[in-house]
């Protein structure tokens, strides 16, 4: 089992990655439940919302050999109840799968080294004020994510966040925090910056709180015209998962590293329906494979990848 602390990486890669990544990361890293809907609730009110998103990561070349596209659907269901005087519980399920399609000889063990990667999370909430505008939270959360042979016992993750904000205008929200989880044969601790900034009529620096391939760690820059929404921004992605256990590397251990940059455009249909579209190209990306303890046995980049995503969120 390996220990990965401040966003650090015990992966061998170029030097101009690693650092875009680690900064990004480090400096810019923001929990879901910074996003989790219901903190201007009514004591004693109820709001749940559902998403869906698609993505297409299109083709791309691997630095070991061959190339490879990567299509996701992400399913949630997110609930948060206000329980008054600032404080909150709520939490999230979510399903996610990932259809990898590899080409040629990949250097990643054979020629389809993985197939579709299903995720299963459940998240919890808690939040509540502390005076003086501070707001507390804490998310717990567990994780099956591998191959549909692997095993539930060995795809396991969890861990948990927690933020500390505080609200200094209507326009300013700055928070701190950390989160550790234990990741599949790693243990992976980060601190997290939470910011809304409104630093000018219609503008707004926060981090990426809507669905879609960013995730919520990042930083975008948004501008709200009319019935649109507007935004540009860079996050950090990394996921590990079990492999099947009679594939190449049995119960083995893969990995997907990538920085995507984005353009969002975002327009609300009805007044319980939005709609998001994304497009951008993933950098400093990277696949791992690890033996079933999580040592490692080929580390490949690849090419800058164009993707598109679309998501719809209904509330209610």
């Amino acid at each position: 089992m390996k220990f990965r602390q401040n966003i650090s990486f015990p992966h061998t890669r170029s030097i101009t990655s690693a650092r875009l990544a680690i900064i990004l990361a480090a400096m810019a890293l923001a929990p879901a439940l910074h996003a989790q809907p219901g903190g201007d609730l009514p004591a004693g009110k109820t709001m749940t919302s559902v998403d869906g998103t698609f993505i297409q990561q299109f083709n791309t070349d691997l630095d070991a050999g061959g190339d490879f596209s990567l299509s996701s659907i992400d399913l949630r269901y997110n609930l948060a109840h206000s329980l008054g005087e600032g404080r909150i519980i709520g939490g999230n399920l979510g399903y996610k799968a990932d259809f990898f399609d590899f080409g040629g000889a990949t250097g990643l063990g054979k020629l389809n080294p993985w197939d579709t990667i299903h995720t299963l999370n459940l998240t919890g909430l808690y939040g509540t004020g502390l005076g003086g505008d501070w707001n507390f939270r804490i998310a717990p959360s567990l994780t099956l994510a591998g191959e549909s042979s692997a095993s539930a016992s060995d795809s396991l993750i969890y861990g948990g966040i927690f933020t500390f904000t505080r609200k200094f205008s209507d326009k300013l929200t700055l928070g701190l925090g950390g989160g550790v989880f234990s990741e599949i044969e790693d243990i992976n601790a980060f601190p997290i910056l939470a910011v809304r900034w409104e630093f000018a009529p219609g503008w707004t620096l926060q981090n990426p709180l809507r669905p879609g391939p960013a995730g919520p760690a990042g930083l975008e820059v948004s501008y709200k015209a009319d019935d649109w929404d507007f935004g540009i921004g860079a996050a950090y992605r990394s996921y590990r998962f079990r492999l099947a256990d009679d594939g190449t590397v049995p119960d083995g251990i893969g990995e997907y590293m990538s920085v995507p940059l984005f353009l969002r455009a975002s327009r609300s249909i009805t007044q319980s329906l939005n709609f998001d579209l994304y497009g951008g190209v993933l950098l400093g990306g990277s696949l791992v494979m690890e033996d079933s303890g999580g040592g490692e046995l080929i580390d490949s980049d690849f090419d800058p990848a164009p993707f598109l995503a679309i998501s719809l969120t209904g509330r209610f």
